[in-house]
C-alpha cells in the first residue's frame, strides 16, 4: 500500500506432476534408442527443461508434447524393474515398477568338460549380454571362473577355475541383474587310476605306503619306517587337497596324503583277501582300477608232532608258518579232510588245532585264514 507491502508465506502451490500411463514397459538391454512414451498431468504448459529417467539413468532424450504427454528415448541397460521418473522445473513424479529390462538368458555352454586342474576355456551362448562390457562374471556351481570376457550381446569367452565335483550348473551375470543360469552344464573329468606296481604285499607288515602317481611325474618314495612303498599311476586327482582319500577293496586306507593332480600317497592297511580293485576319492568324485592289489595267501611251514594214536581225542596240533594274519580273522585248520575241533590264532606264524580222532594214514595239514587258505 503505497510504498509498503505485506506478504504472507506458503500460501499457494501448483500440483505435482504425476505419471499413469506407459506405453511400452519392457525394453531388451541393447534395443537401438526404443521410445518410451507415457501420460500423466501437470508436465506444464510448455516444456520447461523437462527429464525423464529410468531408474538412476536418464533417458538418452525427453520431448514434452503436451500438458499430459511426454516421450523419451530410453538408454541401454541391464537391470530388472525399474521407476520411471518425471521432472518438470524444479517437480519431480514417478512411477514405481514400471519399466524393465529382458533377464538373462543362456543357450549353450561349450567345452563341457574338462582337467580338474581347470584352465581350460568355455564358450557361454545365449542373449541379453547387454551391449558393452558391464562387469560381466561367470561361474561353475558356487567358484567363480578365473576370467571372464565379455564378446557381445551373445556371447561371453570363459577359463575354468580348478574342480572336483560332479555336472555343474553355469550362471552368468552382467551388471547388477538377476544371472542367468543353464543346470547341468558342467563337469570335471573323474580321477582315473591306470596300474600299480608292485601289486602284492605280505599281511601283517607294519603298514605299507601306497604311492599314486600319474603321467610325466618321476616321484620315488624309499621305505620310510620300514613301510614298502607302492606306485600306481593316474590322472585327475584334483588341484589340491579335496579330502582325498585310498582304498583299497572297502577297506580304507590308514592314511591318504594329496601331493598333485596325479599322485597320492596312501598307508595300505593290513588285509587277508585276495586280489582287490584300488579307489581314489577327491571330493566327491572316484575312480577306481579292478583286480590291483592282492595280499600274500597263508603258508604253513612246519607242523609239530606228526603222528597220533587212532582213538586219541584232543590231540594238540602246533603249526608254523606265515601269514596269518595280524589277529584271529576266523582261523580255521584241518587234517586231511576234517577240521580240527577247535583252532586258536596265536601270532602271524603259529596256529594251533585240536585234531579229531581218525584211523587213515597220512594227511595233508591246511590253514584257512579269512578268504585265503595255505597247506603242507
Amino acid at each position: 500500500v503505497g510504498m509498503r507491502g505485506g506478504s504472507y508465506s506458503e500460501v499457494v502451490s501448483y500440483d505435482l506432476p504425476s505419471v499413469e500411463t506407459l506405453f511400452a514397459t519392457n525394453f531388451p538391454p541393447t534395443f537401438d534408442q526404443k521410445t518410451l512414451p507415457m501420460n500423466g498431468t501437470n508436465f506444464g504448459a510448455a516444456d520447461f527443461t523437462l527429464r525423464v529417467r529410468t531408474g538412476s539413468t536418464a533417458c538418452e532424450q525427453s520431448e514434452w508434447q503436451s500438458h499430459f504427454a511426454v516421450e523419451c528415448r530410453v538408454a541401454y541397460g541391464q537391470q530388472g524393474t525399474l521407476s520411471v521418473a518425471v521432472t518438470v522445473g524444479q517437480r519431480v513424479a514417478s512411477l514405481t515398477e514400471a519399466a524393465s529390462y529382458d533377464a538373462l538368458e543362456l543357450a549353450s555352454v561349450h567345452a563341457s568338460s574338462g582337467n580338474v586342474s581347470g584352465d581350460w576355456p568355455i564358450t557361454i551362448t545365449g542373449v541379453s549380454f547387454g551391449a558393452s562390457d558391464s562387469t560381466a562374471s561367470s561361474r561353475v556351481g558356487g567358484t567363480a571362473l578365473e576370467f571372464s570376457a565379455w564378446v557381445s550381446d551373445v556371447e561371453i569367452l570363459c577359463t575354468s577355475a580348478p574342480g572336483i565335483a560332479r555336472t555343474l550348473r553355469v550362471a552368468v551375470t552382467a551388471g547388477s541383474s538377476a544371472p542367468g543360469t543353464v543346470t547341468e552344464a558342467v563337469s570335471y573329468d573323474l580321477p582315473t587310476v591306470s596300474t600299480i606296481f608292485p601289486t602284492n604285499h605280505p599281511l601283517t607288515r607294519v603298514s605299507y605306503a601306497l604311492n599314486v602317481s600319474g603321467e610325466d611325474e618321476d616321484i620315488d618314495f624309499e621305505s620310510i619306517n620300514g613301510t614298502y612303498m607302492v606306485t600306481m599311476s593316474g590322472l585327475s586327482f584334483s588341484d589340491a587337497d579335496y579330502t582325498g582319500s585310498v582304498r583299497v577293496g572297502f577297506t580304507t586306507c590308514e592314511s591318504s596324503m594329496w601331493v598333485s593332480d596325479t599322485a597320492v600317497v596312501g598307508t595300505v592297511p593290513q588285509g587277508f583277501t585276495g586280489t582287490r580293485g584300488i579307489g581314489v576319492t577327491a571330493g566327491t568324485l572316484l575312480g577306481s582300477v579292478t583286480e590291483t592289489l592282492s595280499f600274500d595267501v597263508p603258508l604253513v611251514y612246519f607242523v609239530q608232532a606228526t603222528n597220533y594214536p587212532p582213538a586219541q581225542n584232543e590231540s594238540l596240533m602246533n603249526i608254523s608258518g606265515t601269514n596269518w594274519g595280524a589277529h584271529d580273522y576266523t582261523g580255521f585248520a584241518r587234517l586231511g579232510g576234517t577240521g580240527c575241533e577247535s583252532t586258536e590264532w596265536v601270532s602271524d606264524t603259529a596256529v594251533t588245532g585240536v585234531i579229531a580222532a581218525g584211523v587213515s594214514g597220512t594227511h595233508g595239514v591246511a590253514v584257512t585264514v579269512g578268504m585265503r587258505g595255505g597247506s603242507y
